[in-house]
């Protein structure tokens, strides 16, 4: 698939700002602990820590605008719950499927897979450390994936 997922850290007043369609400013592209570019890997990443292969990041967000391009927000306290769903899985269980329920990765959701490893472990890796910079700061997550 041709989906690309970004992630920037905010702080709780700025998920809520962004929720009640207020202003609130935007992390810099530039600054690495509080951006992530996940590239087409988002989906896959997704796939892989929900189960869930359709439109939407995660789970539990607020869709702030959906279409050709979907924008959500996790409260803090959804980003720490996700924390702790993972917090005992390597990246390279992930990738193996330890969060699917026992089923072992659907090879047409992880495309060219085993071929994509290294590209989406890539990928997987800077999100859990960026998943770890947002708990231990109290951040949420603004996504934006088009």
């Amino acid at each position: 698939m041709g989906i690309r997922g970004s992630v920037y850290l905010l702080n709780a007043e700025h998920c809520s700002l962004a929720i009640q369609d207020e202003d609130f400013p935007m992390p810099d592209e530039q600054d690495s602990e509080r951006y992530l570019d996940l590239d087409k890997a988002f989906y896959e990443i997704n796939y892989l820590i929900t189960g869930n292969a359709e439109w939407g990041f995660l789970t539990g967000g607020t869709t702030l605008r959906d279409g050709d391009e979907l924008v959500e927000v996790h409260s803090p306290d959804a980003v720490r719950e996700l924390a702790i769903r993972i917090q005992d899985h390597s990246a390279d269980e992930i990738f193996a499927g330890c969060l699917l329920g026992g089923k072992q990765p659907d090879p047409e959701i992880i495309q060219g897979f085993p071929n994509n490893t290294e590209y989406v472990m890539h990928y997987l890796t800077r999100f859990i450390a960026l998943l770890e910079r947002a708990v231990q700061s109290k951040y949420g997550f603004l996504v934006m994936v088009a």
